[in-house]
């Protein structure tokens, strides 16, 4: 699966690297990505630099900044911005993504865009969903009559993902860490993704035979990076590896949101324009 997953990560920033050569072209400029940071969140950080140097490597140029709620609407207004991540605490999420434009929204989580994931419109998708269905397909998973249940219900993956994998014709249900009992129902799944964000939440108890499970979870416990599903799964299982699975592939559904972004702004769409 390891191989998979590096084989189709190397042909994604290909494609991408060709196609941000071509928007620049067309732009006259590199592509502009900014990464806002409101409030001091060192988990993020990380992730932030990551995204940097995953951006030159496209022909992104990606710019670190820290300010307030003012600097972002005004910032958010600026041509030259073709696109914004903001970076916050969890509880703070909802109000500050929303000052983005739909059109800057290369997270897919503000309101407008969001709405369009539900009426199964194009538009950009949360990008850690979009690396799930990335896996997939990497694997050529049928969705179609599957039951495929989420354990997590967060704005970025849970809930998005539910409308995903039913456009895919999957029967989808969802569960989190206070489903009681939870092994009820992650035991029936035919395809378990799980991003609730507790370490080694899912044993192989709680796994019927042969079930792919998706493993979203970083969780990083005394210096190790360790997933909400046990290894042991991985016996039973087939179990997405952490790291190097889902997370291998969100910076780059990133830069592909961007890009489509780009591409309907040159088209001379907006996020409500008919596609």
């Amino acid at each position: 699966m390891k191989e998979l997953i590096k084989k189709r990560r190397k042909e994604i920033k290909e494609n991408l690297r060709r196609e941000f050569s071509h928007i620049k072209e067309r732009l006259g400029r590199d592509p502009f990505l900014l990464s806002f940071s409101l409030e001091e969140e060192p988990s993020s950080e990380v992730y932030r630099k990551s995204i940097k140097k995953k951006g030159e490597s496209l022909g992104v140029e990606v710019e670190l900044m820290e300010g307030d709620e003012g600097q972002l609407l005004s910032l958010n207004q600026d041509p030259s911005v073709d696109g914004i991540i903001v970076h916050c605490r969890r509880e703070n999420f909802l109000k500050h993504t929303s000052f983005i434009s739909p059109e800057k929204d290369v997270e897919g989580v503000t309101p407008a865009n969001l709405g369009r994931l539900m009426r199964g419109e194009e538009g950009p998708r949360p990008a850690t969903a979009l690396a799930v269905m990335e896996i997939l397909k990497i694997l050529n998973f049928p969705l179609e009559g599957k039951l495929a249940v989420i354990v997590g219900r967060s704005l970025i993956v849970g809930k998005p993902l539910i409308f995903l994998l039913l456009s895919e014709n999957a029967t989808v249900s969802t569960a989190h860490s206070r489903t009681r009992p939870l092994e009820a129902i992650t035991s029936q799944a035919d395809l378990l993704v799980v991003a609730a964000g507790r370490p080694h939440l899912i044993k192989p108890s709680m796994v019927k035979e042969k079930t792919l499970v998706v493993d979203v979870g970083i969780n990083v416990v005394e210096g190790k990076i360790l997933g909400d599903v046990d290894p042991e799964v991985g016996k039973k299982a087939l179990l997405t590896p952490v790291p190097g699975g889902v997370g291998a592939f969100t910076p780059y559904m990133l830069f592909s949101n961007l890009s489509l972004l780009l591409r309907r702004k040159l088209e001379g769409k907006t996020s409500y324009s008919s596609n």
